[in-house]
């Protein structure tokens, strides 16, 4: 039997270290580390119960059950044994007491990671193979719009019983697709959004996950991974149809604020909604934290960093929000408090790639050029090449005064772009870091044709230092609706 502790986690962290609670296996920095069933399950007692002292013969229940017969002395001693070899050196920061004829204490500082729901394929019947496999198997605008008139998969008979059922499919979809959100890569966006789809087809009236899909389609073109065309309007249409769904919600006007800065650049109109949203429910976190993003990009810092922080204070588990707090001091220009603030965070999660992005671009404001590079070429590889993080690197190889790295990296990005979308503010922002304003400029004239979701954040990105008394740049301003100055 599990203990209560253990129960409705899917993971338990503790850096560098996490502990898989569904399949029992331990990993360092994403590296599987090999320790067997038994001393798996014995770490993940012990460490659900950090700070306790866990009893001899509660482990020895815990581990076997009453019907086997072992030296279960000498079996407990040796499983704590193989744990601490796995641990090996970091045993410092996460040590194991043995209090003799008693039983054991973990201590160090615990992350518990709750199950988001059981695995989708036994609660909603979806094959991990119906998941997209790229951004071109995605609903667009007409394909949302439909959703809701496609019969659900599983018919409902009428009752009441029966329509619980599909209500808490689509919650479960629902739960999962969040999770796969806060991950951030491409794929995981990917895959929420088929699963927002999902619980939209359970529950037709579900304005949570239409919001939960806009934003989606919103963060896939904000990271480079799918072409403005095809994102904005996708991501408006699920916007409106939250708010026709539930205009009460805090969640729904945000959304729809947020879809309209990013694809229409009308500030005014957004900032309304984000208003809107925070005084329907001043304890939205997402409020706040969209809000924050509306004021970074129009060069309010001092608030931003506000509403970062009281987002993080709201939902202090939440990575990105606490990445994003990092954003903030970096464009107001605190590189030094950045760096620290990524470095925390990194110490919890190593593979968390936009805090490692933003470590890079803080370090970067500092002039520590050969940490950025070696932060953004590990960046790249845990993103897969994501072009944006690319774009930072050839700037940084431009900056520091590599040059032909830059120029290759410039190669390496058109020769990416006829295989998958690149904005063309890609381009530009190596072209700055070269210092040919030129080519600049005519990628960012590109990219503002193109409606680039990068182009929101102009006047924050510390890659862009640009002197408002450049004709071309203050036009340029204009167009996208930003004030010259804060």
């Amino acid at each position: 039997m599990l203990s209560n502790q253990v129960l409705g986690l899917s993971a338990i962290r503790f850096a560098p270290f996490e502990l898989d609670l569904r399949s029992y296996e331990l990993s360092k920095n994403g590296v599987p580390l090999k320790l067997q069933r038994q001393p798996c399950r014995l770490l993940a007692l012990l460490v659900s119960r950090a700070g306790q002292l866990v009893p001899r013969d509660e482990i020895r229940q815990y581990i076997w059950n009453d019907d086997t017969f072992v030296d279960f002395d000498n079996g407990i001693n040796f499983c704590i044994q193989q744990i601490r070899l796995a641990l090996g050196g970091d045993c410092r920061n996460h040590c194991i007491d043995t209090l003799p004829r008693r039983g054991y204490r973990f201590r160090g500082s615990v992350q518990r990671v709750e199950s988001m729901s059981q695995p989708l394929a036994y609660s909603v019947g979806i094959d991990s193979r119906d998941l997209p496999s790229s951004w071109r198997d995605l609903p667009d605008a007409n394909g949302i719009a439909s959703i809701r008139n496609t019969k659900p998969g599983r018919r409902s008979s009428g009752s009441s019983r029966e329509d619980a059922a599909l209500k808490l499919d689509a919650l479960r979809a629902y739960m999962e697709a969040c999770y796969c959100c806060s991950k951030r890569t491409e794929a995981e966006l990917t895959k929420a959004i088929k699963l927002f789809t999902l619980a939209i087809r359970k529950n037709s009236n579900y304005g949570l996950a239409y919001t939960g899909l806009a934003d989606c389609y919103v963060l896939l073109c904000q990271s480079g991974f799918l072409p403005p065309g095809k994102a904005y309007p996708a991501a408006k249409a699920a916007a409106v149809r939250a708010m026709e769904l539930d205009d009460t919600l805090a969640e729904s006007h945000a959304s729809l604020a947020y879809t309209r800065m990013v694809s229409e650049w009308e500030w005014r109109e957004a900032e309304r909604g984000f208003r809107r949203a925070i005084e329907l429910n001043p304890r939205s976190a997402k409020a706040h934290h969209f809000y924050a993003d509306f004021l970074s990009a129009i060069g309010d810092h001092r608030h931003a960093l506000n509403e970062f922080m009281l987002a993080c204070e709201l939902d202090p588990t939440s990575l990105i929000m606490s990445t994003d707090v990092g954003w903030s001091l970096c464009h107001a220009g605190r590189y030094r408090e950045a760096i620290e603030h990524y470095r925390s965070l990194i110490r919890q999660e190593p593979n968390f790639v936009p805090a490692i992005w933003g470590l890079s671009v803080s370090y970067l404001q500092g002039s520590l050029f050969r940490e950025a590079i070696d932060e953004l070429q590990k960046a790249s590889r845990l993103s897969r090449d994501n072009p944006a993080i690319l774009a930072t690197l050839g700037y940084a190889y431009a900056i520091s005064g590599n040059t032909n790295q830059a120029r290759k990296m410039l190669t390496g990005l058109e020769k990416l772009s006829r295989l998958r979308y690149v904005s063309s503010y890609e381009f530009a922002t190596i072209y700055l870091g070269l210092h040919d304003r030129n080519h600049a400029f005519a990628c960012l004239d590109e990219a503002y044709t193109e409606r680039s979701a990068h182009l929101v954040y102009i006047k924050a990105d510390a890659r862009i230092e640009m002197d408002t008394a450049d004709r071309r740049f203050r036009i340029l301003l204009n167009n996208v609706g930003l004030p010259l100055n804060n």
